[in-house]
């Protein structure tokens, strides 16, 4: 189940907020959809992204609205990735990676998480994890001192436009 739909954090070039569309989708019953999920484009509607799933034909985006079991089938909100888009993803690896990663749709959890390795790239790591800056012990005693972090669990990925519905929606 995704955390949120809120998956942007930022665009490079200076968009103030992701770009929001409509998607057809499949009434609730045949293809429950959570809020935050990454989805592709199939037979005209938009479903969660299967393991691994070429996306290559520019077909994928984020769910903006969770699609409950019963819903209606019709347009829902989706979220877009543009080119300079930066999304929250969970790492399926505990281990940190560096930026320009490849990453993948994870063999499990797959809408909510990425791998990396596997056999259709996704995007790259743009972005690393939170990092809570350095307290001084000298000026105000803070708890944050030293350089332990947690494993490295959620990053910022940028999405190939290749894989994208953008390059579908904006193609020359």
């Amino acid at each position: 189940m995704a955390d949120s739909h809120w998956r942007w954090l930022y665009n490079v070039y200076g968009a103030p907020t992701p770009m929001i569309r409509l998607g057809n989708f499949q009434a609730g019953a045949t293809a429950e959809v959570e809020d935050g999920e990454l989805i592709y484009l199939t037979g005209g509607n938009w479903i969660p992204v299967a393991a691994d799933q070429d996306l290559s034909a520019g077909v994928g985006a984020f769910a903006a609205k969770k699609i409950k079991n019963g819903d209606r089938a019709g347009f829902y909100p989706i979220i877009v990735p543009r080119p300079g888009d930066v999304f929250r993803m969970r790492l399926q690896t505990a281990a940190g990676s560096a930026l320009g990663t490849a990453v993948y749709p994870s063999s499990t959890g797959y809408s909510e998480y990425v791998h990396t390795s596997g056999s259709n790239i996704l995007g790259n790591i743009a972005d690393g994890p939170h990092i809570p800056e350095q307290g001084s012990l000298s000026v105000d005693g803070s708890p944050d001192a030293g350089t332990t972090l947690r494993s490295q669990n959620r990053v910022g990925i940028s999405i190939q436009a290749s894989n994208s519905y953008y390059s579908q929606l904006f193609t020359a």
